[in-house]
């Protein structure tokens, strides 16, 4: 079950208001979801019920799939900043994780 809205996901996206990409965020989030709860999985039980856990999450989904679908619509010279972009957030997700779960080794 996704963490995040899609209104949580525009709002990392000016000028994406309308329903004509859902379909396709949607099918980022779901790829990100899996990803999030296959990290999730090494370290703790899912679904995960704490609110603000689960609030933290959500803002990691929405921030990664919107990335993603930046960097499918990216020339080539920005795909390299958006992935730098990607790793990073996904690196902070692994961090956030570890400390939060009280890991104290990157995951991935």
């Amino acid at each position: 079950m996704p963490y995040s809205t899609l209104a949580q996901i525009k709002e990392w996206l000016p000028g994406i208001t309308g329903t004509g990409f859902d379909t396709e965020l949607t099918n980022i989030q779901s790829d990100i979801n899996r990803d999030i709860d296959r990290k999730l999985q090494l370290v703790t039980s899912i679904p995960i019920t704490d609110t603000t856990i689960k609030n933290e999450l959500a803002r990691y989904e929405a921030r990664i799939t919107s990335l993603f679908f930046k960097h499918r619509r990216a020339g080539a010279q920005e795909r390299t900043q958006i992935q730098q972009e990607i790793d990073a957030v996904w690196k902070d997700f692994d961090a956030f994780v570890a400390n939060r779960f009280g890991y104290g080794v990157v995951i991935g």
